[in-house]
């Protein structure tokens, strides 16, 4: 079903595009010491709930501005799509729910940029049958439902209820879970093409009392073993805690954990954000509860946890105290190597932190949200990405109707693909890149390359490149990959 996008911005920024009076841009700094080195918060952007309010994460374009979703407010209660700059100028690009019953989709979950130039994203609710969408978006605005869930088989044996983010593997393909229907109404995983052909690859609760998990709630991520990893948010061998879980492009899944292993959940309990694969070749994730247990979490404050590709042994990085934070709800890894997150409660206020944590596991809260004390800062942290220009970008869910926040760092590069044999063609992203130099694979073999725009670079991987960080010189700096390039056969 097409989805009738709004005129381009540029042409009608009455209606298309909302000054930053519409979204009340305010910008606040509150200067703090962390370590040897002064960072601040600034609320970049406040949302209105006239047009989707609730942004739940972020993602880098290509043109360097911010894209994300709102999942409450606009049409009907149905959430929005938004672009934001740099500096602050915020619009919708997209509002779901144009009439009743929503079939253009409800309740967006976030988006991916695929190599195709658009973004693409799950709603969890709206479609044909109310049960939830894969859409896809363009940058300069407007969306079309590609697959509507639960509309092919009235059983729903195919999914409902999307959840977390889609990503593309590394076959072109985009993977996702939905939380519920399936031949066990337990979930499933799935791929989708660009075009909408799509294919489940795995019903939860195939094996008895759902010991591989039950409600896959976090979305998808490709280690650089060509396999997918994912958690679910109950079940498994242990009782209700939920699952690690490693699946091929095929189908073919294997339970690598299941939480509540040890007393009282002190490995943690019920996973809330999606797995990282770590530059130390491991994947990384935090729990919702279990570990630590203190006044303020009777069921434990959650961890994060460290697990190899094979799946053996889990460790605890760290658990949480209510001081540090409570519920993590995403973790990133830097280009200092450091992980950083965020925790929607705990803190000083009890409404959320932004943390770091070192490779030995020890953490430092760098921000407590609703440090002011009329709280007119940003309170309840969800998402959290690393832009180009250093700086952290995150989202909150309040106070009102969200905000999207800024925090401290210099300037990185990121590119696409990140792995491929000798000549394949790699599209380098980052700021101020107009004036660049030099292009180098692995430390020091130099590529040709292409300036596209001030944002972009197009280059082809060289003869002798193997295994490690991309760099590109420029007149202020030499900028390094925040990945590193794997030259494949």
């Amino acid at each position: 079903m097409k989805v009738h996008a709004p005129a381009p911005i540029s042409k009608h920024p009455d209606q298309r595009w909302l000054t930053r009076n519409a979204f009340i841009l305010l910008v606040f700094s509150f200067a703090m010491t962390i370590a040897v080195e002064a960072q601040s918060h600034n609320v970049l952007v406040r949302f209105e709930n006239g047009t989707g309010g609730s942004p739940i994460d972020i993602v880098q374009g290509a043109d360097g501005n911010f894209y994300g979703v709102g999942i409450t407010g606009g049409n009907n209660a149905g959430g929005s799509i938004f672009k934001a700059t740099p500096a602050g100028d915020a619009g919708h690009l997209y509002v779901f729910c144009a009439t009743a019953p929503c079939r253009d989709g409800k309740t967006p979950n976030g988006l991916v940029l695929a190599s195709d130039g658009n973004f693409y994203g799950t709603a969890r609710r709206g479609g044909q049958r109310g049960d939830g969408i894969v859409f896809r978006a363009s940058p300069t605005g407007g969306a079309t439902t590609i697959y509507s869930f639960c509309a092919d088989t009235p059983t729903c044996t195919n999914g409902l209820f999307p959840e977390g983010e889609l990503i593309q593997g590394s076959d072109g393909d985009l993977y996702g879970t939905a939380a519920n229907g399936g031949l066990h109404n337990a979930g499933i995983v799935f791929k989708i093409t660009l075009s909408g052909v799509f294919t489940k690859l795995y019903d939860f609760c195939s094996q008895p009392n759902c010991a591989d998990g039950l409600r896959p709630g976090t979305g998808l991520v490709e280690a650089r073993n060509g396999l997918f990893y994912g958690t679910t948010l109950g079940a498994g061998a242990n009782g209700s805690g939920g699952t690690i879980f490693r699946i091929s492009s095929s189908g073919k899944l294997s339970t690598l954990y299941s939480f509540c292993a040890q007393p009282n959940c002190a490995d943690g309990a019920n996973p809330l954000t999606s797995l990282l694969p770590a530059t130390d070749g491991n994947m990384y994730g935090a729990t919702g509860s279990g570990g630590l247990v203190d006044g303020t979490c009777s069921a434990g404050c959650g961890t994060i946890f460290r697990i190899p590709l094979s799946g053996a042994p889990l460790t605890v990085v760290h658990a949480f105290t209510s001081s540090e934070g409570v519920q993590v709800q995403k973790l990133i890894q830097a280009t200092d190597g450091s992980f950083y997150g965020t925790a929607r409660l705990g803190g000083s206020s009890n409404l959320g932190t932004l943390f770091k944590m070192d490779a030995a596991g020890s953490v430092s809260v760098l921000f407590n949200f609703c440090n002011a004390a009329a709280c007119h800062s940003s309170t309840n942290p969800v998402g959290l990405i690393q832009s180009t220009n250093g700086l952290f970008y995150g989202t909150t869910m309040g106070p009102g109707n969200g905000t999207l926040f800024t925090y401290g760092y210099p300037p990185f590069i990121t590119m696409t693909p990140s792995f491929g044999p000798v000549g394949t063609m790699v599209k380098i992203y980052g700021s101020d890149l107009s004036g660049a130099t030099e292009v180098t694979f692995n430390g020091g073999v130099s590529a040709t390359f292409t300036i596209v725009s001030p944002g972009e670079i197009d280059t082809s991987v060289p003869a002798g490149a193997l295994f490690g960080s991309v760099k590109v010189r420029t007149p202020a700096a030499t900028l390094t990959s925040n990945v590193v390039f794997r030259v494949t056969p």
